[in-house]
């Protein structure tokens, strides 16, 4: 078995060095935290939270969904005092919220959760992609820093107490990859230069939620 994974390796660095003359660099991916809020922490004393579709894109009608991931970690913090948007109905079985929203969630959608519902927190997150942050504001560290990327991807969660209409938790997540070209110093032309290999903006999107997840305690 040994030998034929040696051998596998051989054949594949062989094909490699056919196909990209230049060789191949293996480029990772760049993160940023920033902290809107000091607190990181739940609020573990018997309060009920309600979890809304993760949403991709800033427009609150685009595609939205309840990625497995961010359910299982609120599910295994919270237990039994989650609900997913999807499941909250009234006896009857008809939905209790009967508006579409998103992390930009307004002020009278949040008293509308106040006045009907017994929830005291709302649990909301985002994902943009590369193509989606041309216009995002970022924090002086890391503003500009896409400008010249090949792939990236930000993650946005934030925890709204309803009661009170204030943020218990906020924070996001820039991941980025920056491949820098081989240039001739003298003409200014572009050299050949080794194939880069990275995540794409996608995989970037996963990868920064999952960091944002792992800050909260």
């Amino acid at each position: 078995m040994k030998k034929i994974y040696i051998l596998f390796i051989c054949l594949f660095l062989s094909s490699c060095s056919i196909l990209f003359p230049e060789g191949i660099t293996f480029n990772p991916a760049n993160y940023n935290y920033n902290y809107l809020t000091f607190n990181k922490r739940l609020d573990y004393n018997n309060e009920s939270y309600l979890l809304f579709p993760t949403s991709f894109g800033d427009s609150d009608f685009n595609n939205n969904a309840n990625l497995n991931y961010v359910v299982d970690f609120f599910k295994e913090k919270l237990g039994n005092k989650i609900s997913l948007k999807k499941d909250y109905k009234d006896d009857n079985g008809k939905l209790i919220i009967p508006f579409i929203s998103g992390y930009n969630i307004t002020d009278e959608e949040i008293l509308f959760l106040k006045e009907n519902t017994d929830l005291k927190y709302l649990i909301l997150s985002k994902i943009l992609y590369l193509k989606n942050l041309k216009d995002v504001s970022f924090p002086g560290n890391s503003k500009g820093r896409l400008n010249d990327s090949k792939s990236g991807a930000m993650s946005f969660i934030k925890i709204v107490d309803i009661k009170s209409n204030t943020v218990l938790l906020e924070m996001n997540c820039v991941g980025e990859v920056s491949v820098s070209e081989n240039r001739d110093l003298a003409t200014g032309e572009g050299k050949l230069q080794p194939k880069a290999i990275y995540k794409d903006s996608y995989s970037l999107g996963e990868k920064t939620m999952k960091k944002l997840l792992k800050k909260i305690k």
